[in-house]
C-alpha cells in the first residue's frame, strides 16, 4: 500500500493559505494543485523569468510537474540522475523538461545509484535522455 503524501486534510490547510475554496469536483487535492500551478507561474513571472513558450501555438507553457527525474545514458547504461521540471502547452499538450539543477542528484559512480534510481522512479517520473 502506497502512503499518500498529500492527504485531503493537508490539502484543505493549504487551500486556506491560498484563500481558495474546493473546486466543483469536491477534491481539495486537485484544487490545491491548481492553486500551486497558478502561484508558481505568477512567481516565475514576478521574479523576471519568462515561462517557456510553445513555438507551434505561440502560448506560454505551464508547469505540469516539478521534480521529475532525468537520466543521462551512455552506451553502457545510465550515468547521471538529474532533477528538473516538466512543462506543458495548454493548447497542444506538447511537454518539455527544463529547470535542471546545477548538479546531478546521483551518479553511476556512487554505490547507492541503483537504489536512488529505484526510489525516484517510485516517487516521481523518470525520463530518459538517450
Amino acid at each position: 500500500m502506497q502512503k499518500e503524501i498529500i492527504t485531503p486534510a493537508v490539502a484543505s490547510k493549504a487551500l486556506k493559505i491560498f484563500q481558495r475554496e474546493v473546486d466543483n469536483d469536491g477534491d481539495p487535492r486537485s484544487c490545491m494543485l491548481q492553486a500551486l500551478k497558478e502561484t508558481l507561474g505568477s512567481l516565475i513571472k514576478y521574479k523576471g523569468y519568462h515561462c517557456p513558450v510553445c513555438a507551434a501555438c505561440q502560448t506560454e507553457m505551464h508547469p505540469e510537474r516539478n521534480g521529475v527525474g532525468v537520466v543521462d545514458y551512455a552506451d553502457y547504461g545510465p550515468v547521471n540522475l538529474w532533477e528538473a521540471d516538466l512543462w506543458e502547452c495548454p493548447k497542444c499538450h506538447i511537454q518539455i523538461v527544463v529547470g535542471f539543477g546545477d548538479y546531478p542528484i546521483s551518479s553511476h559512480i556512487e554505490d547507492d545509484f541503483d537504489k536512488i534510481m529505484e526510489l525516484y522512479g517510485r516517487e516521481s517520473i523518470i525520463i530518459g535522455n538517450h
